[in-house]
């Protein structure tokens, strides 16, 4: 995947006051023993991030709290989105006022920002083991530029899966199917049973992200990677994809109302409240089921999205010390980080969010269902893991969700006739 380096938009200082959003606070669980802040006053804590469903705040009072019963001070900045995070971060650093940290998303995003930043050092240890260390290779390798992190990696979320309403299931008497066509099959008795099959909306990037779990169930990975890679779709490709957009017409007629624009927590909801039976999200989404006081493996089952099966389409959350300094990292960095890297931290956190721990060796016993079968997958090397493309705004994978929602919104151009459009448009992007 090619580096890709984000243009800030730069709005008035006024835009960012406007922006603030302090998020709920949320109880917190005992964790471990605290380390002590450093002489000479307590260490701050400011992070900007966008954190604001109710799953995702939730978790991020694991931190919150966890900082305050440490000593440390706690500030938040929580904003609407990725794109007003980036807004806020670039107006900051213009005034020179950075937050201590901000969230971000690994890999070439994280690389734009360490270019046009160059922040001061960060810890390169947790209790005097190395981060190479400690976390996952492949996310080390995500966080990394010559052998240094430049970011606190914070969690590891899963693009391809699926959540699903245990009772749902229960009333026909089946388990979540594990192929799309099989999903099919059983779409008709959800439906009597009172349940919309698949709880979606015309959202661009939840159509996108759904037809890319068809496309790896009829292709496999391969297919993935052609459709988001620098090179050509062949021929070949033109079959399958077609297919696929037959699967993504029959999947639309199961849904309730699929062209009105609800967003992710609204389709969560659907599952949460039991009208849906079927939703495709990141696992983030569990979060907000947890939140809403549901229980994994009584009131909802979470799988890989049919035909995906061990294969895990994964990115992660970072967080990015901002503050500039000459010899060592900022107090407030490494306080944060010791409290990220815990090992009872990143447990609760990763049970609430919704997320797999980013350290090695976290006891199982600790998580929640959903989170330990994957997490224990990418311990024994069970599963196939892919770095998910398209998080920035790529020619390449604007043009890709454009013509699948277009397609979504429009049912009458036929599966094949798409497929060839798609295959020749996709391609025409490799010469701009």
């Amino acid at each position: 995947m090619k580096i890709w380096k984000h243009v800030f938009v730069i709005k008035s200082f006024s835009f960012l006051l406007a922006g603030l959003v302090i998020a709920g606070l949320v109880p917190r669980p005992v964790l471990s023993a605290p380390v002590a802040p450093e002489a000479g006053g307590n260490p701050v804590v400011e992070l900007v991030h966008w954190w604001i469903s109710p799953g995702e705040a939730h978790a991020l009072a694991v931190f919150r709290e966890e900082v305050e019963r440490r000593g440390g001070i706690w500030k938040e900045i929580a904003l609407e989105s990725y794109l007003d995070t980036k807004i806020v971060v670039s107006r900051r650093l213009q005034l020179d006022l950075p937050p201590t940290l901000t969230q971000w998303i690994s890999g070439a995003d994280l690389m734009a920002l360490h270019e046009i930043n160059e922040p001061g050092p960060m810890p390169q240890a947790w209790r005097d083991q190395p981060l190479a260390e400690l976390i996952f290779d492949e996310l080390f390798e995500m966080v990394q530029k010559d052998g240094r992190a430049l970011a606190i990696p914070v969690g590891v979320h899963m693009q391809n899966y699926a959540l699903h309403n245990a009772a749902a299931y229960r009333a026909i008497g089946r388990e979540p199917p594990s192929r799309w066509h099989e999903f099919l099959q059983l779409a008709p008795d959800l439906a009597e049973a009172g349940y919309v099959p698949i709880a979606t909306s015309s959202e661009d990037w939840q159509i996108e992200n759904l037809f890319v779990t068809i496309a790896i169930d009829l292709g496999g990975i391969d297919l993935y990677r052609d459709m988001y890679g620098d090179g050509r779709l062949s021929g070949d490709r033109e079959k399958i994809l077609g297919e696929a957009f037959a699967i993504l017409r029959e999947l639309r007629d199961h849904a309730l109302d699929p062209r009105l624009a609800r967003n992710w927590t609204e389709v969560t909801r659907m599952i949460a409240d039991g009208r849906a039976a079927t939703m495709v999200m990141g696992d983030f989404a569990k979060g907000d089921l947890v939140a809403a006081g549901l229980e994994p493996g009584r009131d909802f089952l979470c799988t890989f999205a049919p035909g995906n099966q061990d294969i895990q389409l994964w990115a992660a959350d970072v967080f990015v010390p901002l503050r500039r300094s000459a010899d060592a990292p900022d107090p407030g960095v490494a306080f944060i980080m010791d409290v990220i890297l815990d090992p009872a931290v990143q447990a609760e956190f990763a049970r609430r969010k919704g997320a797999l721990p980013v350290r090695k060796g976290i006891d199982h016993a600790l998580m929640g269902p959903c989170e330990r079968d994957v997490y224990a997958g990418w311990e024994a090397g069970r599963n196939r893991l892919v770095p998910l493309v398209g998080v920035g705004d790529s020619v390449r994978t604007a043009t890709i969700r454009t013509l699948i929602k277009d397609y979504w919104d429009d049912p009458t151009p036929s599966p094949e006739t798409t497929a060839t459009h798609f295959v020749r448009i996709v391609n025409d992007t490799v010469a701009r």
